[in-house]
């Protein structure tokens, strides 16, 4: 009866273990999508931005803005273009801290083997 016992428990355990790898694996899958998706927008927006850029200056030197006041408006988005990179990367920070801290959560709760 106790090798039964044994049996079931090893059994059960690894049943749990492999539930536990699969429920990881999903989620490191779900996070590297988000990721993905993450990256594709922040491209799309750049470059979004990077359009809007050449066609402010198209129109500024159509339109014979002083040069001084373009360098302003330029200033303006590349500064805002800056604390836009340092915003992302303060959340892609934030992301990775959380997984981190999910991840050995997860790893500390599995049983020892």
């Amino acid at each position: 009866m106790v090798g039964l016992g044994a049996w079931r428990a090893r059994g059960i355990q690894a049943s749990l273990e492999n539930k536990i790898d699969k429920e990881i694996k999903e989620l490191r899958q779900e996070v590297r999508d988000r990721q993905d998706e993450g990256y594709h927008q922040m491209g799309e927006g750049l470059a979004a931005l990077r359009e809007k850029v050449t066609q402010t200056e198209l129109w500024n030197r159509d339109t014979f803005v002083q040069k001084q006041d373009f360098q302003l408006a330029l200033e303006n988005v590349m500064r805002n273009l800056s604390e836009f990179r340092k915003d992302s990367k303060a959340e892609l920070a934030l992301i990775n801290e959380k997984l981190d801290r999910n991840f050995q959560a997860r790893q500390n709760s599995q049983p020892h083997r």
